[in-house]
């Protein structure tokens, strides 16, 4: 996924734990920073992670430009992140019964590896380092940008948004730009990213996630054949 991805999910706080410890940093990142209530618990919310069941399908570019589409699979503590490149490959990264395990389609077959034991961090896109990071990055930049909340309907899920933008005559960080968009579903998954590097979109959203969700498509260490990825 593109590095701005990570940047923006970054700046906002999201650090994919269900800790409640998490949860309460993130909302201290607004508080310090002066940022109205309901930012902070927007704040809360995306450092918390997610806390049910929930199956979305994103869209972006690669980094050469071409079409990338993402399905994110959470049923805690299980996960699984299908990629589909433009080549017609995909990559599934699934952690299911305690084991975290790497899978690829090429040419229609299914190759797996187990990758060891998951550690109970293994589904954090970033740890307590980059959550006060971004609190001490809001604090020092709050004077710059506003702040607000709205919701929007994206992919059938009722969102919650964060738009960020530049005040007149203030400072601009080149990460954010103008104006960038971070939007959740009440499950806590991001719908929708924008920055001045692009945008992730939703384009289906569901909580339904079947009971082979996290099934391996083929036997670790052989190849499988033509065995399907989840549904989108």
């Amino acid at each position: 996924m593109q590095r701005w991805l990570v940047v923006c999910v970054l700046a906002l706080g999201a650090c994919g734990s269900s800790s409640p410890t998490k949860a309460d940093q993130g909302r201290s990142i607004a508080e310090e920073a002066g940022l109205p209530a309901d930012v902070a618990d927007f704040f809360a919310q995306a450092s918390g992670g997610t806390r049910a069941p929930y199956r979305v399908t994103l869209t972006t570019t690669d980094t050469a430009g071409k079409p990338l589409q993402v399905t994110t699979t959470e049923r805690p503590p299980d996960e699984r992140v299908d990629t589909f490149h433009a080549d017609g490959t995909i990559d599934a990264s699934i952690t299911t019964q305690g084991h975290h395990y790497q899978c690829t389609m090429a040419a229609n077959h299914w190759d797996c590896g187990d990758l060891g034991t998951a550690s109970t961090s293994s589904g954090q896109i970033f740890g307590a380092t980059a959550v006060q990071l971004a609190i001490d990055r809001f604090r020092q930049r709050a004077g710059d940008y506003d702040f607000r909340v709205e919701p929007r309907a994206i992919a059938g899920a009722s969102a919650k948004c964060l738009v960020t933008t530049r005040k007149p005559g203030h400072e601009q960080d080149p990460t954010v730009g103008a104006s960038a968009t971070l939007c959740l579903s009440p499950e806590g998954a991001v719908v929708l990213a924008e920055t001045p590097s692009g945008t992730l979109t939703a384009t289906a959203y569901t909580t339904a996630i079947p009971p082979d969700a996290f099934a391996l498509p083929a036997a670790v260490g052989s190849a499988g054949s033509s065995a399907p990825p989840p549904a989108n």
